[in-house]
């Protein structure tokens, strides 16, 4: 009986002492500016040499991370909404640990870096919590009233929080922690990228119709500015290293738009890989994940041509910036 009392702490004690430690990963040796890339179906991370546009490496992580956000040069901070702890990869130490408890349901994470601060979406308890990113002490938990399910921060601090269940849009002021405003977006969006003044919007659609369309919000005016016709499921937006050049990928036909963001008028458009999820872009070059091919393309950023195809870990997902290794 002796043994069956001590068996469950003893187990306990193995658990959290594990769940402290440190775990070692592989941090390639270079000078050169590397991309982040996480995978779904692998708890793997890969790395990117965009000089030389070859995967030069890959490590294993506790978890697989469906959004991460740099907290400082060579520091990422990485959720799971199945994980109840944030981990805090060090890419200096090559180390990954835990950051902090949140619960279950984290959706979206963004760091700002004036403040210092993070902002985590939480699905399970409909709020957004406001982490101090150097003591990790939780500074605020605002209640959205539904589900926060993707965050986009603006330049001059302005958060937009997407509530897909209610199709809306919340600007939120990071310096008081208060809700600005709350305005009516499109079914399921999904894709926010706030650009100078302008907030754009993708998504998936409605169960009887799903989505061609991005949208443009005006924060100021509260309501749509432009709508542009794409492919099918619009769900990453980026504007490219030349003003105005706005790059939509749309899951739904694997293909990726370049538009004219004043005119509303498409340039170019190419296929990539089944099922792309991410969309990143640098040095006049764009670098789509392509979840469902294992590949990540790469493609002029002037005229969409295919400039490579990467193999890498199964799953690619998101795109981090660059980060110097």
């Amino acid at each position: 009986m002796k043994y069956a009392r001590l068996f469950p702490f003893v187990m306990l004690g193995w658990f959290l002492m594990s769940g402290c430690q440190d775990q070692s990963i592989e941090v390639p040796e270079t000078s050169d500016e590397l991309l982040l890339v996480s995978h779904a179906k692998e708890s793997s991370l890969s790395f990117i040499n965009p000089q030389t546009d070859e995967d030069i490496a890959s490590t294993s992580i506790p978890f697989t991370l469906t959004d991460m956000a740099f907290i400082s040069e060579n520091k990422v901070v990485g959720i799971n909404p199945n994980e109840e702890q944030l981990i805090e990869i060090d890419l200096d130490e090559q180390v990954t640990r835990p950051f902090m408890d949140l619960g279950f349901g984290m959706s979206s994470i963004v760091f700002d870096e004036a403040s210092e601060r993070l902002f985590v979406a939480d699905t399970q308890n409909h709020r957004v919590h406001v982490i101090d990113a150097n003591s990790k002490d939780k500074l605020a938990s605002v209640d959205m009233g539904a589900a926060p399910n993707e965050l986009s921060i603006s330049q001059n601090g302005d958060l937009y929080i997407v509530l897909s269940e209610k199709n809306e849009m919340i600007q939120f002021d990071t310096n008081s922690n208060q809700v600005v405003q709350t305005f009516s977006i499109n079914d399921t969006p999904a894709g926010i990228y706030v650009d100078e003044d302008v907030v754009w919007v993708g998504g998936h659609g409605s169960n009887t119709e799903l989505n061609r369309t991005v949208y443009a919000f005006d924060p100021q005016l509260g309501g749509v500015q432009k709508e542009i016709e794409v492919g099918l499921m619009p769900i990453a937006i980026e504007i490219g290293d030349h003003e105005r050049d706005l790059f939509v990928l749309c899951h739904g036909d694997h293909t990726v738009y370049k538009i004219d963001a004043d005119t509303g008028e498409i340039d170019h458009q190419t296929e990539v890989g089944q099922n792309p999820n991410d969309i990143y872009a640098t040095d006049d070059k764009l670098y789509v994940t392509n979840l469902d091919s294992d590949t990540i393309s790469i493609l002029n950023q002037s005229d969409l041509s295919l400039i490579k195809t990467i193999p890498v870990a199964p799953g690619p997902y998101l795109i981090l910036s660059e980060v110097n290794s």
